[in-house]
């Protein structure tokens, strides 16, 4: 047996056992809730479970009170996936647990609480989703993918899950905002989502709930239970990032064309999508809407074989020959397993086409400059992939050199990409962008330079210990300060790792160049760290 419900619980039957013991204890004469034990209904006329085969003799004689269903793991997850679909009426971040086996799926609320009116009206109405479908669901809101799915298959606060007959709904969970560990301390440690072989050596020493793994230091789990224990434990707790594996949202439009003969060349394969293009283009322009982005795919002789790439650009576009032209360029990288008999094309995001008001005389600037710019960006994400044409945004950091990163200029997954002399560091989360830029952070950013530099330690004079420079040494050139601002101090919280303290000046020579030094507090030298041009 793989799965049984809570009544088959009832009566002694779990996860695991044999066949033939689980019928054995499904025949008793009695049953434990009361009443006579009737008999199942076999789909097919065999049994089978996970590990067993069916024999048509048992099935013949079985009489039970449980339904018995042929395992088929691969048909479960594709009815999870289809549960899943059904959830992006709700949120666009939905996917399904990362697991050989999932039966979780997981929803982004985060930012769409005023949709709905609240975050409970939201929680509810998804409830209600699975309980028209009679399907009854253990839902849980927390921080972190891992602490929601640990309070969603072991927890059970006051008041909730009251199980009754017919009873369909259960009361959601939510944890409150940072208290995720208070939440999972009384938690069984199967909670977080641990190998059988970690759970086998933390019950051996008697640690059965979290608050009992929490008293083992934890610079001793590596060495005793491996590297899991720690990734998980820090995963539930929001130390370190887990994005949902989301699952592609539906496309609004979805046409398919199959092919006579199979094709192998590029132009024929352009010809067809020109086709599908120009009629997709011709539903939405009815609405006054063009395509934004859109999946391309390929199915390859043998059957199974197929291929799926996406297209997108800057802004919603009309225009078939735009579409072929990078079409091309998409396709210049793809290589195909085998000869093409029918070529998909999904519309997964479409807009309203952008409107300009048509000049008399052409000028050179404003809008042509702006259509010129979007369609070298399309281009060049479709021949490069769009974690190749990427823009600066920034960052609500006090240290200069990490208030900025780059993300792709077409919507994607933001790139952790530092300046060069930084070293690698983290992305933001793709679950949670980053916060938007305060407007006194905007302010400041007026009296720094537009590009910085690499820090540059100097020789430096200065009359006061705090003070500024009173003059400076840079390639080999001395400069005299001649006006001074600042000093304009920043500090790096503790929970940055090494504390990082300066104390920055925009220093303008007698030569009439302006630069930006700091002094590191912690060294007590002068860096340049960058100039205004």
């Amino acid at each position: 047996m793989v799965m049984c419900c809570a009544k088959a619980r009832a009566l002694g039957i779990v996860p695991g056992m044999p066949l033939a013991e689980a019928v054995s204890l499904a025949e008793g004469p009695t049953n434990p809730l009361g009443g006579l034990v009737p008999s199942a209904s076999l789909p097919g006329g065999s049994v089978r479970a996970a590990g067993e085969s069916g024999s048509p003799g048992l099935a013949s004689g079985l009489s039970c009170r449980v339904h018995l269903e042929p395992y088929d793991p691969l048909a479960d997850r594709q009815a999870l996936e289809a549960l899943a679909r059904g959830c992006f009426q709700f949120s666009p971040g939905v996917g399904i647990e990362d697991s050989p086996a999932p039966e979780s799926l997981f929803v982004e609320l985060d930012g769409l609480e005023h949709l709905f009116g609240s975050e409970s009206v939201l929680v509810r109405t998804i409830q209600q989703h699975f309980a028209q479908q009679h399907l009854r669901v253990r839902l849980a809101v927390a921080d972190t993918l891992g602490a929601a799915w640990a309070c969603a298959h072991f927890g059970r606060p006051a008041g909730a899950l009251v199980e009754g007959p017919g009873d369909l709904e259960a009361v959601p969970i939510r944890i409150p905002p940072g208290q995720t560990l208070s939440a999972l301390r009384p938690l069984p440690v199967e909670c977080l989502r641990l190998a059988e072989a970690t759970l086998g050596w933390l019950h051996a020493l008697g640690i059965s709930r979290v608050e009992d793994l929490e008293r083992l230091p934890k610079s001793e789990w590596p060495s005793r239970f491996g590297p899991e224990l720690v990734r998980r434990w820090d995963q539930a707790l929001g130390l370190v990032a887990e994005p949902i594996c989301a699952l592609s949202p539906p496309a609004e439009l979805e046409l398919r064309q199959g092919l006579d003969v199979p094709a192998t060349g590029q132009e024929s394969l352009v010809s067809v999508f020109g086709q599908l293009f120009a009629q997709a283009i011709h539903r939405l322009r009815s609405a006054g809407r063009g395509i934004l982005a859109a999946r391309c795919g390929l199915e390859c002789i043998p059957a199974g074989q197929e291929i799926e790439f996406s297209l997108g650009v800057v802004e919603a576009s009309g225009s078939l020959e735009h579409w072929l032209d990078l079409l091309r360029l998409r396709l210049e990288r793809v290589r195909l397993a085998g000869p093409v008999r029918a070529v998909v094309l999904k519309i997964t995001q479409s807009a309203v086409l952008p409107w300009r008001q048509q000049e008399l005389f052409e000028t050179g600037g404003g809008p042509l400059d702006r259509r010129a710019v979007a369609a070298l960006v399309d281009r060049l994400t479709s021949r490069l992939g769009p974690q190749a044409v990427l823009r600066a945004a920034l960052r609500p950091e006090a240290q200069p050199e990490k208030s900025f990163w780059y993300e792709p200029i077409l919507p994607g997954r933001p790139v952790a990409k530092p300046a060069p002399w930084l070293g690698a560091r983290p992305a933001c989360p793709a679950s949670r962008p980053a916060l938007p830029m305060p407007a006194a952070c905007r302010a400041v950013l007026g009296f720094r330079p537009l590009r910085l530099v690499a820090p540059m330690a100097l020789r430096c004079i200065a009359v006061a210990p705090h003070g500024p420079p009173l003059c400076f040494h840079w390639k080999g050139k001395a400069y005299r300060t001649a006006q001074a601002w600042g000093p304009e101090r920043i500090e790096t919280g503790w929970w940055r790792g090494p504390r990082i303290l300066r104390d920055y000046y925009r220093v303008e020579t007698t030569t009439g160049q302006r630069f930006w030094l700091f002094r590191c507090g912690r060294l007590g030298r002068w860096f340049l760290h960058g100039t205004f041009e």
